[in-house]
């Protein structure tokens, strides 16, 4: 649908069922008056009167793109295991190449957005819950906006000055100033809709684990670092079914850990890399959760 108006009275568009989908997008062209881009290859040359199937002549992936000031085009395609901006001089019709690639990242079309700016000199990118800038043509480089307000559903410090803390949306924030100045550090999704925790030991404030402290299947991976979050791992399997309800860290070895999961009490000796069966093996959930510890004076003892 369309309005000519302001947004005051809206008409219909027929005969272009081939443009809607989940992916639909417009763009009107700076340059020519009257131009309208639509995905899929189609355009309207007279005022979005009608539309007609250009797709042999325009390239037909417009679901994430721009147009600059000078009607330059500009966007977003996997390239395997990398993303590739490309770009386009002119639109009538396009002709994108490969601009930069942004490594390491794969991200599903409704993941992905690209803006230009009028000058065409800046370019921002974002991929899944990442962002990038480009500047003056320049390389793509990573950039790390603070949240002005987060829903935190844990924090941990050990040692007064470094503080990790955790949002239900699994993003991990780190603090080396006492919880003055937060940055954000990594994101993982999950599949998990329970509120995950994070936790740190008092023998290594590099080693960082997150998890959801309910016993639920589709919650039965760890986030694990153990720099600090620079590096980041998501662990499956290591807990069988389901989650840890609850954490043990030794204070004197971080590899150290025990917890309760599945019914079961288990201990790893290399953080959570796997982990072994202890003399328990079996423990009623029913009606409440659980706390753990291990013994400063002797670590052999898990309480």
């Amino acid at each position: 649908i369309i309005s000519k108006n302001g947004g005051e009275t809206w008409s219909g568009i027929f005969g272009v069922s081939d443009i809607q989908n989940v992916q639909i997008d417009f763009k009107f062209d700076p340059v020519v008056n009257g131009r309208l881009y639509a995905n899929n290859g189609f355009v309207s040359f007279d005022d979005v009167q009608s539309f007609s199937d250009f797709s042999t002549n325009y390239v037909s992936d417009f679901s994430r793109w721009d147009i600059d000031s000078t009607g330059l085009g500009v966007r977003l395609v996997q390239d395997g295991a990398d993303i590739d901006v490309e770009t386009s001089s002119s639109m009538a019709p396009a002709g994108f190449t490969t601009f930069r690639t942004i490594n390491g990242i794969t991200a599903a079309v409704t993941d992905r957005s690209v803006s230009i700016s009028g000058d065409g000199q800046t370019i921002a990118v974002t991929l899944n819950n990442q962002m990038f800038i480009s500047k003056d043509g320049g390389v793509f480089t990573e950039v790390f906006t603070p949240m002005p307000y987060a829903k935190l559903t844990s924090i941990s410090s050990e040692d007064n000055s470094t503080v990790y803390a955790a949002d239900r949306n699994w993003n991990i924030f780190k603090s080396t100033d006492s919880a003055l100045n937060w940055d954000w550090r990594a994101v993982h999704s999950t599949g998990c809709d329970a509120k995950v925790r994070v936790r740190t030991p008092k023998s290594n404030t590099n080693y960082v684990l997150a998890y959801a402290d309910q016993d639920a299947t589709t919650c039965s991976a760890v986030f694990r670092s153990t720099d600090g979050f620079a590096t980041s791992a998501l662990l499956g399997g290591t807990l069988w079914t389901t989650s840890p309800l609850s954490l043990a860290l030794d204070s004197s070895d971080p590899n150290n850990v025990a917890f309760v999961a599945n019914g079961q009490v288990k201990t790893s000796t290399n953080f959570m890399s796997s982990n072994s069966n202890t003399s328990v093996t079996s423990v009623s959930n029913t009606g409440h959760s659980y706390d753990a510890m291990f013994s400063a004076a002797d670590p052999n003892y898990i309480y």
